[in-house]
């Protein structure tokens, strides 16, 4: 084996070693694993035919930019997902295109906790219908991050529409 050096383990900082198994007359299955807490590269399982390959990637340490890119490519993904059920009930039946429809389904007036795309996203959402002094006829949406904001707002906006005055009102 030539002299490989192996980086401390992420987790702890412990020194790392290489360890290997023989799986059969000429072959052995290699890893690494740290010495302080134990964790491995790979499972045994999982583990890699050589030292070269399993000291390569116990070695690989992502940069800042390459967990940046990830991330923006996961955050591409999720803003791709377009499903939505009520929170906790993630069955094929309450599946739903848009936040919109979730809430219809519950009625105006209520504040309904929502997960996009399975779990990748809650929020709670709630309707009312169209204001008497809203310029368009477009229902009244919420959407926050929690129930209490939601409700809050909700409730905001019914104080306010009770006290408009009625149109056309009797002087």
């Amino acid at each position: 084996m030539t002299d490989i050096t192996l980086k401390p383990c992420p987790f702890c900082g412990g020194t790392a070693v290489l360890r290997s198994a023989k799986v059969a007359e000429d072959a052995m299955t290699a890893w690494v694993q740290c010495t302080s807490c134990g964790v491995n590269g790979r499972d045994n399982e999982d583990a890699y035919a050589d030292f070269a390959t399993a000291a390569a990637d116990w070695n690989f340490r992502p940069t800042e930019a390459t967990l940046a890119a990830e991330n923006e490519a996961m955050s591409k993904t999720l803003a791709a997902c377009y499903w939505y059920w009520p929170a906790g009930d993630t069955s094929s039946e309450c599946c739903r295109d848009c936040e919109q429809e979730v809430v219809a389904d519950a009625g105006h007036g209520v504040v309904v906790e929502i997960a996009r795309g399975g779990v990748v996203e809650v929020t709670h959402c709630a309707s009312l219908p169209p204001a008497e002094d809203a310029d368009d006829d477009d229902d009244f949406w919420v959407q926050e991050t929690t129930a209490e904001a939601a409700e809050a707002k909700l409730r905001a906006e019914i104080t306010r529409r009770a006290a408009l005055e009625p149109k056309g009102g009797d002087a």
